[in-house]
């Protein structure tokens, strides 16, 4: 695989082996995916600081993987919200949804396959429980937890 210039291959120690990065990336895809349930978005706010702190992606890598991973995500609910939906205004951009999604998957199939499903299944939990989580909750928490996020990434920026 050619990796950009700016772009460092992956030092995989034993604590780091595609196996354990793919398994963290799960377990912390499903928290995620229920924060983005329960505000009705993807989790593609929360994903970029987990991509580019714990799983240690370099930015212009973690971008693309935070994309295919919503690409994952936004899968799913159209499989689950297909029975409510028309597909017909879709039908035009198939070929290039399938190439952004092909292209981006097999980039790095360890960390995008189980933070894909990893979301989904958040993502569904989340969706659940936003009908008896009350809304200031729901906007406090949202605050906050975007704020965390954004001061981690600055953080990282230095």
């Amino acid at each position: 695989m050619n990796l950009p210039k700016n772009e460092a291959r992956l030092e995989y120690s034993p604590k780091t082996t595609p196996h354990n990065r793919s398994m963290l990336a799960f377990a912390i895809a499903v928290p995620i995916g229920v924060l983005g349930g329960l505000i009705g978005l993807g989790g593609a706010e929360f994903r970029l600081p987990v991509l580019a702190g714990p799983l240690k992606y370099s930015a212009p890598r973690a971008v693309p993987l935070n994309l295919a991973i919503s690409l994952v995500t936004l899968a799913v609910s159209l499989v689950i919200r297909g029975r409510t939906l028309s597909f017909a205004p879709l039908s035009p951009y198939v070929p290039a949804i399938g190439s952004l999604i092909a292209g981006a998957v097999i980039t790095a199939i360890e960390t995008v396959a189980p933070m894909g499903v990893g979301s989904a299944i958040g993502a569904i939990m989340g969706g659940l429980l936003v009908g008896i989580t009350p809304a200031p909750v729901l906007k406090i928490g949202l605050g906050a937890i975007l704020i965390f996020s954004a001061i981690r990434t600055f953080r990282h920026a230095k």
